[in-house]
């Protein structure tokens, strides 16, 4: 920082570079539905792969206080981030000879975010301050996939060879842009009364603007039906002389629709109240007007004025708040605030341009055809503290959902998932939550905490009436919602010897992934523990060692289909060793 006369600047950077290695193996099967409405075992997939994942990034901040009623900030983000994987599969279908899929990809990514924010005292009105603040913001994000190599085998009879169909050798070069702009001005009024807030008054704006653009270019090599291709490796089938001579062709598959712009508007309007009329009590009270639209144009690479499908979704609503704290004693305190959110599409989700779910291995795409969701929220909590950093805390909440988006099953046996909205849901729970310091019960524990977080949620969904003759459950929670959640934290702290430690513990209960379709039941990931560790060590006035230990118990994580076991993986144990400097 320095000082110059009423003017203080200020400034601070950051730069941060990591690799890790994961490498992870999954078994994932696939069940079709026979005699008896049994299951019965169609595919069997065992993956192996290993990903290196190099990141960079930097973020630099300046900040301009002029006297005590102007401030100026301006801070820029830039992250980048490549990985590099290799993939195989060995798939084994009834009925068919084995296939083994080799996979090859490198990806990178950039986002870059700017934003210039002031902060104002305009002038005063009966001792009242008026205060402005305002923010603009730009964020542009990029992935550049310059080659994704797909090779597969037929393995008969102990013999491997090529095929040279569009889903047995395939090139796949995609990139997207994503650009986003925003703007926000508040205005807020405190007035004081006894020289304590009495009531705070604020309003303001806010607009967003954002666009996307993804390309996908599929090839795959054909090759002809003459004897005398080798088709036994990649390098006997796609050698020079067999291009050459016209025996091996490539072809362009970007004829479908592989490509798609979206556009998003957004403005809103809000005005807000604090009311504090008693020492103990706080009434709040909002309201905000949201209005968007949101575009996407799906079209073929080569032909981009003619959209093969067309999305978009208009949204104007009115989103109110209210809340009331009641405060009797610095000890206790209790809230309770309603407030309605709303919730959208991603563009990808709207757009019917085809991707890989690398998880399960299933084909998704989007749909045009949906709507955004609108989320009620009722929130009740008491909190407890014993002292200033120790406190105990119990919550219910309520949240209902107008169109919520689920992932589904498109009729057919091909196993394309889609998106879909559902008619309403149903969220409602308790959440336990507290620190407390264990220097309580001995002594030789005073620099030992323990934090915890406990949740239960009940959850039902209600289907639409086009969706409940095709879903094989018509009465389940909503997909990927835990029935319980339970995260635990030690820590232990020696400020005089600079070493901070903690060990995270969390669980989540079983949660639907898979939406079931056609009497094939849903599928639930089986609820799994992981255990973290972290510990940092500050080595002289500048220096810091961390310690980073992630799913130290590396359980096996399994998702089922009524009895049956469809997805098993182990995620591995990861360990990093972080060297920090600050000057």
């Amino acid at each position: 920082g320095w000082k110059l006369g009423r003017i203080k600047l200020g400034s601070s950077g950051s730069l941060m570079y990591g690799q890790s290695t994961d490498q992870l193996e999954r078994v994932v099967k696939t069940f079709n539905v026979g005699p008896g409405n049994k299951l019965v075992e169609d595919t069997v997939r065992n993956s192996e792969f290993s990903e290196i994942e190099t990141r960079l990034a930097g973020s630099y901040e300046m900040g301009v206080d002029i006297g005590k009623k102007h401030r100026l900030i301006a801070n820029s983000f830039l992250l980048r981030n490549t990985t590099k994987l290799t993939q195989i599969d060995n798939t084994q279908t009834v009925g068919s000879p084995d296939v083994e899929s080799l996979t090859a990809d490198f990806t990178e990514r950039q986002l870059w975010t700017r934003h210039f924010k002031g902060e104002h005292e305009l002038f005063k009105v009966a001792d009242t301050p008026i205060q402005f603040d305002w923010r603009l913001g730009w964020a542009d994000a990029q992935r550049d996939n310059p080659g994704r190599m797909e090779l597969a085998y037929l393995n008969a009879n102990n013999t491997k060879t090529i095929l040279d169909n569009q889903s047995g050798n395939r090139r796949i070069y995609s990139e997207l842009f994503d650009d986003s702009r925003e703007v926000a001005l508040n205005l807020s009024v405190p007035i004081q009364k006894e020289g304590q807030d009495f009531l705070k008054l604020k309003m303001g704006f806010m607009g967003v603007d954002k666009e996307r653009k993804s390309d996908v270019n599929r090839f795959f090599f054909e090759s002809s039906n003459t004897a005398d291709i080798n088709k036994s490796s990649a390098n006997q089938m796609l050698n020079a002389e067999n291009i050459k001579n016209g025996k091996v062709v490539l072809k362009n598959l970007t004829n479908d629709a592989d490509s798609y712009v979206g556009t998003q508007k957004t403005q809103a309007q809000y005005a807000a109240a604090d009311f504090s009329p008693f020492n103990s009590w706080t009434f709040i009270a909002g309201v905000r007007r949201e209005t968007s639209e949101q575009i996407v144009n799906t079209f073929k690479y080569f032909d981009r004025v003619n959209p093969t499908s067309f999305s978009t979704i208009e949204m104007n609503d009115i989103l109110p708040s209210y809340g009331v704290v009641w405060k009797p004693s610095e000890k206790i305190r209790s809230r309770i605030t309603y407030s309605e959110t709303l919730a959208r599409p991603d563009f990808r989700e709207m757009s019917t341009v085809g991707f890989i779910d690398d998880e399960t291995g299933n084909i998704v795409q989007g749909n045009a055809n949906l709507k955004g969701t609108v989320i009620k929220n009722i929130d009740h909590r008491w909190e407890y503290y014993f002292t200033a950093d120790e406190y105990a805390s119990i919550g219910f909440f309520y949240k209902e959902f107008e169109n919520p988006i689920e992932i589904l099953f498109l009729p057919g046996v091909n196993r394309i998932q889609t998106f879909d909205n559902a008619k309403a849901a149903q969220n409602y729970g308790v959440e336990f939550e507290g620190r407390v310091g264990l220097r309580h019960f001995s002594r030789p524990l005073r620099r030992w905490t323990v934090l915890s977080n406990l949740t239960y949620i009940n959850s039902e969904i209600e289907l639409s009436e086009q969706n409940r003759g095709t879903q094989t459950s018509t009465s389940r929670p909503l997909q990927g919602q835990s029935p319980y959640v339970i995260n635990m934290q030690l820590q232990y702290d020696r400020p005089q010897w600079g070493l901070s430690t903690t060990l995270l513990y969390n669980v989540i209960g079983k949660r639907i992934t898979e939406v079931g379709t056609n009497k094939i039941p849903d599928t639930y990931e089986q609820p799994f523990e992981q255990l973290d560790f972290v510990a940092t060590k500050r080595i002289g006035e500048h220096w810091t060692l961390s310690l980073r230990a992630r799913n130290l118990l590396n359980p096996e994580v399994e998702s089922t289909q009524g009895d049956e076991m469809v997805r098993s993986l182990r995620r591995g144990r990861v360990f990093n060793l972080v060297m920090g400097a600050v000057f």
